[in-house]
């Protein structure tokens, strides 16, 4: 099985050289990412579109570790593997290259022998003396390691790598891979449920980073197309990852601030970022676009109903109720808030009238939770 570059390049945590000015820095970290992300998508000639001139000697890259490195995977991807190979020899004695410079690179070297099939070289680029990887902060070190005793067939080996390699990085491009790879150690253990529950996640991980690609190539396409973004978002936050979420929200929100679904999705980021007042005030202006944006409704009450602010909670959910169609969750679940709303004032016969109304659509929960 050939090492595929990551889905995130995580030697990006480790400490990076102190750019000589912000705006150096930002530019210098805007290509990085750049060009990352073109390798993450298996389109290596936009890096090498100008990355060979710039980590040439005299480039403004020719000292930059992971530059220098990515450039490298490009041109071996290319089928430029001596160039690829000149190039991580001459950055491998750069000492002003910094520690993620010098991961990267070692990673890149590590990277190329897999793909050669030199599994010694893998183990002698990235094992220390105690056979833990030499980077293990770089989930790639644990990949690499993992893949050169898989295909020695030491699975019992490589499982453990795979498994903290998947705790560094659940979201990676070669998590499913990594999954598939625990469930044939599963396998070879004799542990049958093991082996399904691993196929199942190898399955899903695939499914996740399918629609993520497909996404990113049509953010690519189209920068400044909605759709795309607020799908990248949703993946996001059906990962657990509210923050990436939001970081992708704002750039939409930047790009296209009438879009009212994407204001929607920035409060659903932002509640589950433990955020209510920057959660209201996207729901805001998600309504403000469009009263119609239901989820924006509902939730905007809940939160309100949360803060106290009963009078505006009472007007979203008689909206909901009004205009959303009858079986609509949401305007179920208002039937229900302001039913216990007249409860708690004291409102009895209002309150079993809603009531009434909620079971008649559907509603199972009692009056009084």
């Amino acid at each position: 099985m050939s090492a595929r570059w990551p889905a995130a390049l995580a030697i990006a945590s480790l400490a990076s050289p102190v750019p000589a000015s912000p705006s150096a820095g930002q530019a210098r970290d805007a290509r990085i990412a750049a060009w990352t992300e073109a390798l993450e998508l298996d389109l290596a000639a936009q890096v090498l579109r100008e990355g060979p001139v710039l980590v040439a000697p005299g480039g403004a890259l020719a000292r930059d570790g992971e530059a220098l490195a990515l450039v490298a995977r490009a041109l071996y991807r290319a089928g430029r593997e001596t160039e690829a190979d000149e190039l991580l020899a001459s950055a491998a004695p750069l000492p002003e290259a910094g520690a993620a410079g010098r991961a990267a690179v070692e990673l890149a070297r590590a990277w190329i022998a897999l793909e050669r099939d030199d599994l010694g070289g893998v183990r002698a680029l990235l094992a220390g003396p105690d056979g833990a990887p030499r980077f293990p902060k770089a989930p790639e070190a644990w990949l690499y390691l993992a893949r050169s005793f898989a295909r020695a067939g030491e699975a019992a080996r490589a499982a453990p790598l795979l498994e903290r390699f998947l705790e560094l990085a659940p979201h990676h491009g070669e998590a499913p891979a990594a999954w598939y790879l625990l469930a044939r150690a599963a396998l070879e253990q004799g542990d049958l449920e093991a082996a399904r529950a691993r196929r199942e996640r190898a399955e899903a991980a695939g499914r996740w980073q399918a629609y993520y690609r497909t996404r990113r190539l049509q953010i690519r396409r189209d920068p400044d197309a909605p759709l795309p973004r607020l799908g990248l978002a949703q993946l996001w936050m059906e990962a657990e990852e509210p923050a990436r979420a939001a970081e992708v929200l704002a750039e939409l929100a930047r790009r296209a601030p009438g879009f009212a679904p994407g204001w929607t999705l920035l409060g659903e980021a932002r509640r589950a970022l433990d955020d209510p007042h920057g959660a209201r005030e996207a729901y805001t202006r998600a309504l403000e676009l469009d009263p119609e944006e239901r989820l924006a409704r509902h939730n905007r009450a809940v939160l309100d109903l949360a803060a106290g602010r009963e009078a505006d909670a009472e007007r979203d959910l008689a909206w909901l109720v009004e205009h959303a169609p009858e079986r609509d969750p949401r305007a179920v679940n208002a039937l229900l808030l302001l039913a216990r709303l007249a409860d708690r004032r004291g409102e009895g016969e209002r309150a079993e009238g809603l009531h009434a109304d909620y079971r008649a659509r559907g509603g199972t929960e009692p009056l009084r939770p």
